[in-house]
């Protein structure tokens, strides 16, 4: 496999099982990103307005979809477009058949990771997120079902 390409961007990734926290915040940081974690979506919150309020925002966050002792990705999306229009944030989960996963760009999403997901698949929808244009979130309203 050839050397990953060392770029430089933020990601706060948020899940509730520390063992995926544990190897995708590793994967990222061997790819050359500087990694925050989360174990929910209020976490998550939080953390995003720490680091817009010093000046370092996060450049992408990775939500799990469902977090059963808080908030998931579903009602965390609605609240980070309202702290920043502009925050770039894919969607992880293993329920396929869930309607914000098959729409999940008219939630406010800009990338899908189904689980189980490898190193590749990482890296590539990171990759298509941080080159997606911040101008978008102008027109993407998203869905409160």
């Amino acid at each position: 496999m050839d050397d990953p390409v060392r770029l430089t961007a933020r990601i706060l990734v948020m899940d509730d099982e520390e063992s995926i926290l544990d190897v995708t915040s590793e994967i990222l940081r061997v790819f050359g990103y500087e990694v925050g974690v989360a174990t929910s979506g209020e976490m998550a919150l939080k953390m995003y307005q720490e680091a817009m309020d010093e000046g370092n925002r996060y450049d992408i966050v990775i939500m799990d979809l469902t977090v059963p002792m808080g908030m998931g990705g579903g009602e965390a999306i609605i609240e980070l477009l309202k702290i920043d229009p502009q925050a770039k944030a894919i969607v992880s989960t293993g329920l396929v058949d869930e309607p914000l996963v098959k729409n999940f760009r008219s939630y406010g999403f800009v990338g899908i990771l189904p689980k189980p997901y490898r190193m590749q698949d990482l890296e590539k929808v990171v990759r298509a997120a941080l080159s997606e244009p911040k101008e978008r979130r102008d027109t993407t309203v998203p869905r409160t079902e």
